[in-house]
């Protein structure tokens, strides 16, 4: 241990794990330390081949590629060890955090006080494509809780002190990883967990089994649970199976499901079976495509009707994602009120790589005079050029538009017709009509 000593895993700025200020390694970190000293020559490395094996026989990695098709993730053999004392502290903030968040859908999906009363703006909800209006509840049964789980990115800064980087809200992915990679490194390293009072993973399953149980309507003594995957090219399949195994549910897809009369059954070959909650891993917008995305082929027409009923309970509720807190490279534009940062606005969208810009964003722009491009997550846009041919263009996904410039005003319904306005004369079909 001694030869650690006077070293600094970290940047002077940043908070170091690992060492204190004086130099000496911090009294949590020192028994996984002596285990991984006391191995043979080789030791940890063998350790290591060994758990990246299991995980990959497992299947954890699989689909975890990230954008450029490299994985998104790596085993790391070091777990980040974190003080009692101060786990404690980490746990009631995050606690008062989720039900913060919870509450805070409670509202927007019902009586919406905090829109009224200007607590929130108007525009972070009604903006935000996470925001469902066909599941804001009027008059049928609100959900029980919003959040039936809560995941969240941390970050420590220089001070000590723990940040929150992102909150995630919608489909909450990890639960079913840490499960894994605890199994894996008890398997690989179990003298750390005999030298070392590690906090069990069990008695949290067991917890939270019981508390998406309970969230499942009152009237229901045995209540049937799944868990609804989008299907196996999901990047995060192997979680849902885990998850599915882990909690001893099935593990279904939309097709697997009915909805009829406000309730929803599973398939089975006795017959339809009910279902009074479904731990949700299908984005909000594809579980249902009679009032949701009419495209989706993954989810169960009716679905959001059977909530309003409450006769099912889905974790988390429809819609939770506009609470979310957006991850670090997300692109978005955040401004804050007055320059105070405890007060951010998510107020759009930028783009780091300009082969990612929208081709109308550059027709006619030049450095000295960009445009402005407006554009909805579906593809409906404005843009405002200083370009005289096309100083307003309105367009439309169905080919509809409106082009204001020097030239005239041209509007097209994208079905063939079109009007022109040129100088003192109207051109309407390409010249079958014009009038001067």
């Amino acid at each position: 241990m001694e030869s650690l000593r006077g070293l600094s895993s970290s940047p002077a700025s940043a908070y170091d794990e690992l060492v204190t200020s004086q130099k000496s390694i911090r009294y949590h970190w020192q028994g996984i330390l002596s285990v991984i000293r006391a191995l043979p020559g080789g030791g940890l490395r063998e350790r290591v081949e060994s758990a990246r094996r299991q995980l990959e026989e497992s299947g954890a990695t699989v689909n975890l590629l990230d954008d450029r098709g490299t994985p998104g993730w790596s085993f790391d053999p070091l777990p980040l060890v974190i003080a009692p004392d101060e786990w404690v502290q980490l746990e009631a903030g995050l606690i008062q955090r989720a039900n913060l968040l919870d509450g805070l859908l409670a509202d927007l999906y019902g009586p919406q006080k905090l829109l009224a009363e200007h607590l929130v703006p108007p525009m972070l909800v009604h903006a935000n494509r996470h925001f469902l209006r066909a599941c804001r509840v009027t008059d049928g049964a609100a959900p029980a809780r919003h959040l039936g789980q809560y995941a969240v990115d941390l970050v420590r800064l220089g001070d000590g002190r723990w940040h929150v980087l992102a909150d995630h809200t919608e489909v909450p992915s990890g639960i079913g990883y840490a499960l894994e990679m605890r199994r894996v490194l008890a398997r690989s390293l179990p003298e750390a967990f005999r030298s070392i009072p590690v906090r069990h993973l069990r008695p949290f399953v067991d917890r939270w089994h019981y508390s998406l149980a309970a969230m499942a309507p009152h009237d229901v003594a045995n209540p049937n649970m799944a868990v609804l995957t989008p299907g196996s090219l999901s990047a995060t399949y192997f979680e849902h199976v885990y998850l599915a195994r882990t909690l001893g549910v099935p593990l279904v897809e939309g097709g697997d499901l009915v909805a009829r009369d406000g309730e929803v059954a599973l398939k089975t070959l006795a017959g339809l079976r009910p279902v009074h909650m479904l731990l949700r891993r299908l984005d909000s917008a594809f579980v249902d495509p009679l009032e949701l995305r009419a495209d989706s082929a993954l989810g169960v027409t009716g679905l959001v009707e059977a909530t309003r009923s409450g006769r099912i309970e889905l974790a988390n509720a429809l819609g939770s994602g506009v609470v979310a807190l957006p991850p670090i490279a997300s692109q978005v534009w955040v401004e804050f009120e007055a320059g105070d940062p405890d007060y951010p606005i998510w107020t759009g969208a930028f783009w780091s790589d300009p082969a990612g810009f929208p081709p109308l964003a550059l027709v006619g722009a030049t450095p000295a005079t960009p445009n402005i491009h407006l554009q909805t997550t579906t593809g409906v846009s404005i843009t405002l050029s200083d370009n005289p041919a096309q100083n307003v263009l309105i367009k439309t996904l169905t080919g509809a538009m409106v082009m204001i410039g020097a030239a005239g005003i041209t509007i097209m319904n994208g079905q063939g017709a079109s009007i022109a306005m040129v100088g003192p004369s109207v051109v309407i079909n390409n010249g079958a009509l014009t009038i001067t």
